[in-house]
């Protein structure tokens, strides 16, 4: 049996959704959990990697912060509450897409540097030990990293599919 894609762009230029239900649970909690880290612990490390350093210079990269930081941090909470307002969507706008994209990718950001997932893991199976600190579905270790595995395949597939469905290409670091 052929199974349906569960992203894909319709004749109009939407995004169909057909995601299962367990993927939506999952994605239903993280971004509200991952609004709660930028604005309760902005200096978090698990943050770092949403916040790349713009300039080698101390005083330079000071400077942007106080200038940029406050619209950096808003745009990826416009991007997380988009999840939030759509999860329940079978269509998605081009626009929604793009933010799915972006607090996807964030999401999958701040879980790899809480789990310590670096250029030379990626390629390596995870092991199955490792624990999803700070983002919790439930409160036994072995169902948090079952929720970060669950987490990455979903976020995978959906990453993949909105992007093939989009005809977005290159713009994104899209390793989940």
């Amino acid at each position: 049996m052929l199974e349906r894609r569960r992203i894909e762009r319709t004749a109009k230029g939407e995004i169909r959704l057909r995601l299962p239900r367990d993927e939506r649970a999952l994605l239903r909690s993280l971004p509200g959990q991952l609004r709660r880290l930028l604005a309760e612990a902005p200096d978090d490390p698990s943050l770092e990697r949403l916040f790349p350093p713009a300039y080698d210079d101390a005083e330079s990269e000071a400077e942007y912060r106080r200038l940029m930081g406050d619209e950096l941090t808003d745009g990826r909470r416009r991007a997380l509450r988009v999840i939030e307002e759509t999860l329940d969507e079978e269509r998605l706008t081009r626009d929604q897409a793009e933010s799915w994209l972006t607090a996807l990718n964030d999401l999958r950001l701040v879980l790899g540097t809480r789990l310590d997932v670096s250029d030379e893991t990626l390629l390596e199976r995870l092991r199955p030990t490792r624990i999803c600190r700070g983002f919790r579905s439930s409160s036994s270790r072995r169902s948090q990293a079952t929720s970060s595995s669950d987490l990455t395949r979903a976020g995978r597939s959906c990453q993949s599919r909105l992007v093939r469905s989009c005809g977005l290409s290159g713009s994104r670091d899209l390793t989940f």
